[in-house]
């Protein structure tokens, strides 16, 4: 009996050592995250179970930064405004949705979604630029929901926040969320005097670019294995850039392909975890175990009770 007991322990220590639960560090809204020598504020509390964190850049980016990333866009439309060194840009802007034009009938080729907009291609190139793509699960705007659910912009007014880094007055900056039903043409902004208000697509002097970027902790403190990830380069499909940057693209699909195809040439293949296979298999043999344990032990108990 003693020797299946010791075999029973031994089976569930197995099972419990190997299935082991990976904790990760818990931030909460209003902490500093510094990437890459960038700051970040923390805008959505990130529990011990999440693998990434939800940040706001500090800065906006600065009219330098517009300048280099905005020649992506191709946009002859495109006009970069320098205020006090941030650089203010249209959210959408083509031929068919001119700032000169916006009363007239062709104002209805203007587009409000993220994944159309001007602002997306830059923050794309930004991204490109200054992180390991493996670092992070996206990078957007932020919603005009995020500054009211978790930074306290309550009524559309953030002097109401915590946390008075949500605005400046120094500059706008544009939200991912469109106006409602009948301001087709205008998206929230975060103005200078704490509001979160309304501004026309087409403003090239307005607002400025505040990434948001989901980033997975791993990478805040350098522990990311990316050998889960094997890049694979293909030669065959380099792009020249510099040419591309040339041609005049004036809508938005376009301006997607240009971005694309400057990607074409770095693909990332994921290949399996096998530690993670290992891992699950170790668990599996340890439930065979035990039950394969129990199993006998309740043979020889029942032996012993017919014997006596």
């Amino acid at each position: 009996m003693r020797m299946i007991n010791y075999l029973l322990i031994t089976f569930v220590l197995l099972f419990v050592l190997s299935s082991k639960i990976k904790a990760y560090k818990e931030y909460k809204i209003g902490d500093i995250i510094n990437y890459n020598k960038m700051d970040f504020y923390v805008i959505k509390n990130s529990d011990s179970e999440e693998d990434y964190v939800t940040l706001l850049k500090a800065e906006p980016l600065t009219f330098e930064e517009l300048n280099l990333y905005g020649q992506s866009l191709g946009n002859i439309n495109l006009k970069i405004y320098n205020k006090d060194n941030y650089g203010t840009i249209t959210y959408y802007m083509s031929d068919k949705c001119n700032q000169n034009d916006y009363r007239n009938e062709i104002y209805t080729e203007c587009s409000r979604e993220y994944n159309n907009s001007d602002v997306k291609i830059v923050i794309d190139t930004w991204t490109k630029e200054n992180f390991n793509m493996l670092d992070f699960k996206e990078a957007r705007l932020i919603t005009r929901d995020e500054l009211i659910n978790n930074l306290g912009c309550m009524n559309d007014r953030c002097t109401n926040s915590p946390y008075d880094w949500v605005y400046s007055s120094n500059y706008w900056y544009w939200t991912m969320t469109p106006m409602y039903s009948g301001w087709n043409h205008h998206m929230y902004v975060v103005d200078a005097a704490s509001w979160v208000r309304y501004c026309n697509i087409t403003c090239n002097n307005c607002a400025t670019i505040r990434p948001v970027v989901e980033l997975y902790k791993c990478a805040i403190d350098n522990s990311c294995n990316n050998n889960d990830t094997e890049e694979v380069i293909d030669n065959n499909n380099e792009i020249d850039v510099n040419n591309q940057q040339n041609e005049i693209i004036d809508d938005s699909s376009k301006k997607q392909d240009m971005l694309d195809n400057k990607a074409e040439s770095k693909k990332s293949v994921n290949v399996p975890n096998t530690l993670k296979s290992v891992s699950g298999l170790i668990i599996l043999i340890g439930l065979v175990l035990v039950c394969a344990g129990l199993n006998i032990f309740i043979i020889i108990k029942n032996r012993d009770r017919k014997k006596d």
